[in-house]
């Protein structure tokens, strides 16, 4: 089957086209025909070797976390899903990953997508989604009535965290370029805030919560703006481990959090940008890696199959 990865960490350059077999089926497997694929900054950065202690060792390394399509076959003890539904979920992280045409993978990483959710948007949601949930409820215990800043806001957490913040009841500030200022207004910021020409720590103050994908100087103004209880939560890393304001954590997954946000997008209570939707090719994979670090962009980038 055809698959995407590498054998030595590196460039872009690095990517390369593979013929794989299909992993064994386990009687609580299920196996998937991928349909659509989510590119996320694990994935640029495993690629790079930025995770050298990573348990995923197999060479050649196939990437990719996040993935939508349909069941084409159950193990003899799986008891959640059958043939032909419709199914997203994350690879467990010693695996093989997901840029491939099929993958096998424990039903209890799955989570069935709603017929009237599009199995792009479903694949596009997952890691970022569960990092935005997880950052403001998890970890952030954010509460209607509470103020929330979002930096980053219109890439692929930063969107869907404003958007699940307001659901919640909270006062939502964010940081973009001003190009993507009125798709903002539009998700239901109340404050945005042109991060090249304005500084957030004269707009807002009294900040119960920061959701940090930027890091570095952007972190340490945030702790200016915070609440006398307030935090940061941070994706991108912590610039001083000792200050407890301060919470680094690595996005995790979980089956309920998953469900409750696609339950959200098939009642149009939330929506998913998607800024580069291409077939599953080598070159637009390797194009998917360029725009991701780049760093510019609204929204996620997906590749169908």
């Amino acid at each position: 089957m055809k698959a995407i990865g590498i054998n030595h960490y590196g460039s872009i350059d690095n990517l390369e086209l593979f013929d794989i077999p299909l992993d064994p089926l386990g009687p609580t497997d299920v196996l998937i025909d991928v349909k659509a694929i989510s590119i996320n900054p694990f994935d640029t950065k495993q690629r790079s070797g930025a995770y050298p202690g990573h348990p995923n060792k197999n060479r050649p390394l196939i990437l990719g976390i996040d993935m939508a399509g349909i069941v084409s076959q159950v193990g003899e003890s799986v008891t959640h899903f059958r043939v032909g539904d419709l199914v997203t979920g994350r690879q467990k992280a010693s695996a093989q990953g997901t840029y491939r045409e099929q993958i096998v993978i424990s039903q209890d990483l799955l989570v069935q997508v709603p017929d009237n959710v599009m199995l792009e948007s479903a694949a596009a949601l997952l890691a970022a989604g569960e990092a935005a949930y997880h950052a403001l409820f998890t970890h952030g215990n954010l509460e209607a009535g509470q103020k929330v800043l979002i930096h980053g806001g219109a890439g692929g957490v930063g969107h869907l965290a404003i958007q699940l913040a307001k659901l919640k009841g909270a006062h939502v500030a964010t940081t973009s370029s001003h190009e993507h200022h009125d798709f903002l207004k539009k998700l239901g910021a109340d404050v945005v805030i042109d991060y090249r020409s304005q500084d957030f720590r004269k707009l807002v103050h009294d900040i119960d919560l920061v959701v940090d994908t930027v890091g570095g100087e952007t972190q340490q103004r945030s702790l200016e703006v915070l609440s006398p209880t307030g935090k940061i939560e941070s994706l991108v890393g912590s610039i001083d481990e000792q200050d407890s304001r301060i919470h680094y954590f690595s996005a995790g997954f979980t089956t309920d959090s998953l469900r409750e946000m696609l339950e959200l997008m098939a009642a149009g209570k939330l929506s998913i940008q998607i800024r580069y939707l291409k077939p599953f090719t080598l070159e637009n994979v390797k194009e998917a890696h360029r725009k991701l670090e780049s760093k510019h962009g609204q929204g996620k980038i997906v590749l169908t199959l």
